[in-house]
């Protein structure tokens, strides 16, 4: 069996949507995402291609669901390694839209089969 890596979040838009296209012509979009929880969670969101156009329409303070994979980026920062996690993007769209538990699913105004 190979391994998984997938994280999906529900949470708010907490920062401007920074969004430009990337050397082949591509548009991306990055922000931070706010998840409370027992802590909250404020994780970096990116996405390319047809999620970033839509996400590029976001503004701070909306609901959203996020599906994508969680990376681990390791820098240096004052001569020492630091480490932060990001999430690559393949779907967001808004909460309002995403059903749980069985019920319909809506991803981009898209109808997708029965969970």
């Amino acid at each position: 069996m190979s391994d998984l890596n997938i994280i999906t979040l529900v949470g708010e838009v907490a920062s401007d949507i920074k969004s430009g296209m990337t050397k082949n012509n591509k548009p991306y979009a990055s922000f931070k995402l706010l998840s409370k929880g027992y802590r909250d969670l404020y994780i970096q969101v990116s996405c390319f291609g047809e999620v970033a156009e839509f996400a590029m329409n976001l503004t701070k303070g909306e609901r959203i669901y996020v599906e994508g994979e969680l990376q681990r980026n390791v820098f240096e920062k004052n001569g020492s390694k630091v480490a932060n996690y990001s999430i690559l993007a393949n779907i967001i769209d808004l909460e309002d839209n995403v059903g749980f538990l069985g019920q319909q699913k809506r991803l981009n105004n898209v109808e997708l089969e029965d969970i």
